[in-house]
């Protein structure tokens, strides 16, 4: 959490009504809020003024998963941002998005088998996806 962000909720709380359950989002009489209050008051008319579609408030929880997990973001921690009980819950969800770490395995291994001469053949493995037929075709050509 940055400073500022922390600075903002610590005046939020200050000055919002007192509630029972601790709540830090409350509506003036110190309840919880409505969530269909909310979406239609606040979030759609947000989006309206911001030029963007409608969307689903949920939306908002899949996008922010979509961008940790294209900023490379480890696993665990995307399932801890998430409050997921288990990492498989996370990688059946978003398992489709996921980078697959085996191509780079394959890579890893061509690499280090082909040494300098994997340089002379890089073009081929950025161009085309790592297969058994691929590595076939590379191989004959490398070790005379």
């Amino acid at each position: 959490m940055s400073p500022k962000l922390k600075e903002a909720l610590e005046i939020h709380r200050i000055t919002s009504p007192i509630n029972e359950s601790d709540l830090i989002f409350v509506n003036k009489e110190g309840n919880p809020l409505d969530p269909d209050n909310i979406i239609k008051r606040e979030f759609q008319p947000a989006l309206r003024m911001a030029g963007l579609r409608t969307i689903r408030f949920h939306d908002l929880r899949h996008t922010y998963t979509s961008l940790l997990i294209a900023q490379g973001e480890n696993i665990k921690f995307i399932q801890s941002q998430l409050g997921h009980a288990s990492i498989q819950t996370t990688r059946d969800r978003y398992g489709h998005i996921l980078p697959i770490p085996t191509a780079a395995l394959g890579r890893g291994w061509i690499s280090w088998c082909l040494g300098r001469r994997y340089w002379t053949y890089n073009y081929i493995l950025e161009t085309q996806p790592i297969t058994m037929d691929l590595t076939l075709s590379v191989l004959p050509k490398i070790f005379y």
